[in-house]
Order: structure tokens, then C-alpha cells, then sequence
């Protein structure tokens, strides 16, 4: 099984040089998959890599609606999805006609849209941020009308982490929400020394026990750079494996063997051969929303200006 998974990687690189092309993959991506790609990282990492690249061709293997928004960010390249199928939940249960009627009925109302979101989302906000950019902006201002698209849990966490009233739309991870307080009270007695660490994309509950709250290239940092020897970790658990792999001097447990995110694991090592073999799937840049998108997007990594 091992030689042909090597011989299958041996494949889909010479595939890679053959288009010109490289693979951008997601902490929660199998690792057969992460062996593949020339980056790994977390969405805010994965967007910011794709506007750096130089290659013509950039595959994305996360889920669909990412690949959408680097297609929106480098429109003059072929950004390829190994599987359009692939969708994400949370992104998927936000209402965006409901978003852009709120817009019409309170447009004072500042609208921040997290990093892991669909074109349209983005689009409709004032500023497109990680979990580390929104709790800055609104440390920042007394504002009481903003409102959080699109995981309600990344904005309970926010507010919670800010002392600010933030009105959340959408829905959840549901990997993330799998990871329940009990499960994190059960690891800490087994390993009482062990430092938690958890995504912003958790429950409140699980966020408060938490040693600190960070999102996933973050918590790869925090491991990498900590003297401590144990962790818990409360995310998904391919970033639990990767963590292991890369720190084998230290302890990496799971808070839950639940957080398995199904989307990001339909892509495969096969469907990405496939799609650079057959250049299949590409996605065109949004032309209603890809400038938008990428003005936000852009001003993520370069500044913004605080709100009032």
C-alpha cells in the first residue's frame, strides 16, 4: 500500500512541473494529502500563499467554496478544485439573501465576515478577518452593530474574548461542535500537566476551558515554539496528526476522536492526480463578486482601517 501511495505522489509530482502548477492543502487534509502539496496551512494562510505563488496553476485541496475565493484572488490563473463536491456545512448554512436584507434594514451595521466563507459572504461585508483580526478591531471601538458571518461560534467567542455585543448569522463546524466540555474535562484528568489548546470555531464552553484559543497554523505555532511537553488539542484531527508528526518530542491528544471534518477528507490523493492529468474543474473568478473579494482579502494582509 505504502509504494503505491509513493508511486501515486511520484505521479502527481512530475504532474505538477509537467502544468505548472502546485498544490495548496489544509491543516485538516489527510496526510497523504498534505505530502502532496507544496503548503499547508490554515484558510487565511492558504489565501495569502495563492496571491504569493507563481505557478500558473493552483490547486486547492480544501473544500470548494476556498477554492472559489483563491480563484477570486488570482483571476488570471487556473485555479482547480479536486472535487466541487466537496462542500463546507458551516459556509453552506449561512442565508445570504437573509445577510443582504439585514444590510438593507440596518446598513450602520459593520459586517465582518470570517476568513472560511464563501464569495458572496465576503462580498457583502466591510471587512474579511481572522479570529486574531476581529478580536484586535473590536478591542478597539466601542461599537455595539456589528455583525458576524459565518459561524456563530467564532462570534460568541469573539464577544466573549472582547467584552463587544456581536450579532452572529449562520450556522457551525460541525467537526468543531463535536468537541463537547466533558471531553475536555476527561482529557485534562488524564493528562493534568497537558496545555489545551482550542479552535475559535468551538463551542463558548470549550473555548473557556481552554488554555488559549487560536486557529490552526496558530496552534501549529504555539506547539512548534512552546518549551511544554503535552497538549490537548480541541480541533480537527488530521491537525492533531500533524502536530504529532512534526513534534515527536512532545504529547499531542486529541480533545475528541469526533472532530473529523468529512468534507476536507473527500479529497484524495487519486482525485488530485485526476484533475492535473485532465486540468478538470476549473473555476472561473466570480465576476459580481471577485473584485470585492479580493479588495477585502487583500486589505487583510496589508491593513485596514479600524472601525470608529
Amino acid at each position: 500500500m505504502g509504494t503505491e501511495r509513493e508511486a501515486l505522489l511520484a505521479k502527481i509530482k512530475k504532474l505538477k512541473e509537467k502544468r505548472n502548477a502546485c498544490i495548496l492543502a489544509h491543516n485538516f487534509q489527510s496526510y497523504e494529502v498534505q505530502e502532496a502539496a507544496d503548503f499547508v496551512g490554515g484558510t487565511k494562510e492558504i489565501y495569502a500563499e495563492a496571491l504569493e505563488r507563481g505557478e500558473e496553476n493552483i490547486l486547492v485541496a480544501s473544500v470548494y467554496p476556498m477554492a472559489r475565493v483563491v480563484a477570486c484572488l488570482v483571476p488570471e490563473k487556473s485555479v482547480l478544485s479536486p472535487d466541487p463536491n466537496a462542500g463546507c456545512p458551516m459556509i453552506g448554512m449561512l442565508d445570504i439573501e437573509g445577510v443582504r436584507a439585514f444590510k438593507e434594514k440596518h446598513p450602520e451595521t459593520e459586517i465582518l465576515c470570517y476568513v472560511k466563507a464563501s464569495p458572496e459572504a465576503i462580498a457583502l461585508s466591510s471587512y474579511c478577518l481572522g479570529f486574531n483580526d476581529a478580536l484586535e478591531l473590536l478591542g478597539n471601538t466601542k461599537r455595539e452593530d456589528t455583525l458576524l458571518i459565518p459561524d456563530m461560534h467564532i462570534a460568541k467567542n469573539v464577544s466573549s474574548k472582547t467584552g463587544r455585543p456581536v450579532t452572529s448569522k449562520g450556522g457551525y463546524c460541525p467537526p468543531h461542535v463535536k468537541i463537547l466540555p466533558r471531553d475536555v474535562d476527561e482529557m485534562r484528568k488524564q493528562s493534568p500537566e497537558a496545555i489545551v489548546l482550542a479552535h475559535p470555531e468551538c463551542r463558548g464552553e470549550v473555548a473557556e476551558a481552554a488554555d488559549a484559543v487560536l486557529e490552526s497554523e496558530d496552534i501549529v505555532k504555539y506547539v512548534h515554539e512552546s518549551d511544554k511537553k503535552s497538549f490537548i488539542v480541541a480541533s480537527e484531527v488530521s491537525l492533531v496528526e500533524r502536530l504529532s508528526r512534526e513534534n515527536p518530542d512532545k504529547e499531542i491528544l486529541p480533545a475528541s476522536s469526533r472532530a473529523f471534518c468529512q468534507s476536507m477528507k473527500r479529497i484524495t490523493l487519486e482525485k488530485i492526480y485526476w484533475t492535473l492529468e485532465d486540468m478538470a474543474h476549473s473555476i472561473e473568478a466570480d465576476e459580481e463578486y471577485g473584485a470585492r473579494v479580493r479588495e477585502l482579502v487583500r486589505k487583510l494582509y496589508k491593513g485596514w482601517q479600524p472601525m470608529a
